[in-house]
């Protein structure tokens, strides 16, 4: 994995939003992180194990459409810069689908 130097600059607002209870704001920042590494095709391990807390944390609170939008996004930069049959590619699918399973009648493209 290549260390992405552009996460620390994300990471201290997205911890500060997280303490004051703005996970819709730590989420939107958490995105804009995923979609910067994208673009240089970078991938920090720090950055996705935030995306998959926040995921996690919305699949909690039973926001599925956040949830599922985070793990589509980290699915993405994961199939481009590790590849689809990568573990950790594998591990954000099956993430991804829990989440699809959970919402139920939620249909896939609600949760893009």
């Amino acid at each position: 994995m290549t260390k992405s130097s552009s996460w620390s600059g994300f990471e201290t607002a997205v911890a500060e939003a997280v303490s004051r209870h703005q996970y819709a704001k730590a989420s939107t920042m958490l995105k804009d992180a995923l979609f910067s590494a994208r673009a240089r095709d970078e991938v920090d391990q720090r950055l996705c194990k935030k995306v998959d807390e926040m995921a996690a944390f919305h699949l909690s609170k039973g926001d599925f459409q956040n949830s599922a939008s985070l793990y589509r996004a980290l699915l993405e930069l994961k199939q481009r810069t590790l590849g689809s049959e990568h573990p950790e590619t594998e591990s954000t699918l099956q993430s991804l689908r829990k989440v699809l399973g959970a919402a139920g009648s939620l249909s896939p493209r609600a949760c893009a």
